[in-house]
């Protein structure tokens, strides 16, 4: 697949879901990616709330996998 595939996404779909579509046998998940990498560092937004992640796969196991990789970085 060429990469530029991915740059046509339809407005009823993701990458993530066309990614999991295409590759059956992995467990994708999406997330980071409405998180900016400075409060993915400090762990704050706005120096005072905590940083929320978005997570959305159809692995629970895998979004908690990825969950407690993130807790200690």
């Amino acid at each position: 697949m060429n990469y530029l595939d991915w740059a046509f996404i339809f407005a009823d779909s993701s990458a993530a879901a066309e990614l999991q579509a295409a590759l059956p046998e992995t467990k994708v998940v999406k997330a980071l990616n409405t998180t900016f990498g400075g409060t993915l560092a400090s762990g704050k937004v706005a120096d005072s709330h905590p940083t929320t992640v978005l997570m959305a796969s159809d692995y629970e196991a895998a979004k908690q996998t990825l969950a407690a990789a993130l807790e200690n970085s």
